[in-house]
């Protein structure tokens, strides 16, 4: 009987106690920058000779973002509405920045741009150079503001262009 009874001990299956569930649980992600972009804009004037304050433009822009690690650049062109003269304006140029902050939605940005005005005095040909923040919201949308300063290459520097808007990221 003592034989029998280890051989019956040997024939069950040792009861294994239950796995747990494997969850898995997908990685943050950070705002995406990627990619193209369209948004709108409004840019207040500040000329300096003579001393003067207010809107100069308002419109469109897009643009396309490369990014490498932190790092992001991209050209951006703006269109839109120049303000004093009722004529229309037409700026594009590169922007260069890093993106950091939690989950990735914060850049500062480098940005700089040549225009053209077609009505304007000088013959209407502006270059700006400056830099920004912008913040990304939700899934696809950012916030922006930026100073640059504003010149006329007859002239020179003659003024600083505060703009503020919200870009789509497709």
């Amino acid at each position: 009987m003592i034989s029998a009874s280890s051989a019956l001990a040997a024939d069950v299956p040792p009861i294994m106690p239950a796995q747990p569930p494997v969850v898995v649980v997908p990685p943050q992600a950070g705002f995406d920058w990627k990619g193209p972009y369209a948004g709108a804009f409004l840019t207040v004037d500040i000329l300096t000779d003579p001393f003067e304050v207010g809107i100069s433009a308002a419109g469109g822009q897009v643009g396309f973002n490369i990014v490498r690690g932190s790092f992001l650049f991209g050209p951006q062109l703006r269109l839109g509405v120049y303000v004093p003269e009722s004529d229309f304006l037409v700026a594009g140029g590169p922007r260069v920045g890093v993106i950091f902050g939690a989950e990735d939605r914060i850049l500062v940005y480098a940005a700089a741009s040549f225009g053209w005005i077609p009505n304007a005095p000088d013959p209407g040909t502006l270059y700006t150079f400056g830099g920004g923040v912008e913040v990304g919201l939700g899934e696809r949308f950012s916030i922006f503001a930026e100073a640059r300063a504003l010149g006329v290459p007859t002239i020179g520097c003659c003024g600083m262009l505060v703009t503020t808007g919200g870009n789509f990221h497709f």
